[in-house]
């Protein structure tokens, strides 16, 4: 299971050149029943994974909130037509 985890961040971190080529993709993972204690030897790499999962969790959150940003610029450039809708965005000036 910790593979597929561990297939899944990768993944992430290094996304298919093309959004239909397979990366190889973990399935989605469906909790057992009854897992057991963690086994000693597994805990720190779980941790890692862990540790990833928070900062992928982060850095979403912060694309979520610029592209928020970008979308408001972009609603808030009047069209040059009522009516219309903007034709581009000059950002140079």
């Amino acid at each position: 299971m910790l593979n597929a985890m561990e297939a899944s961040i990768a993944a992430a971190k290094f996304p298919a050149p093309n959004p239909g080529d397979d990366v190889g993709g973990a399935p989605v993972w469906v909790m057992p029943t009854y897992l057991g204690p963690m086994p000693a030897d597994l805990r720190s790499r779980a941790n890692r994974i862990l540790g990833e999962q928070r900062e992928s969790i982060e850095a979403l959150e912060e694309r979520k909130r610029v592209t928020g940003r970008h979308l408001a610029a972009i609603e808030a450039v009047p069209p040059a037509h009522p009516g219309d809708n903007a034709a581009y965005l000059d950002v140079t000036s």
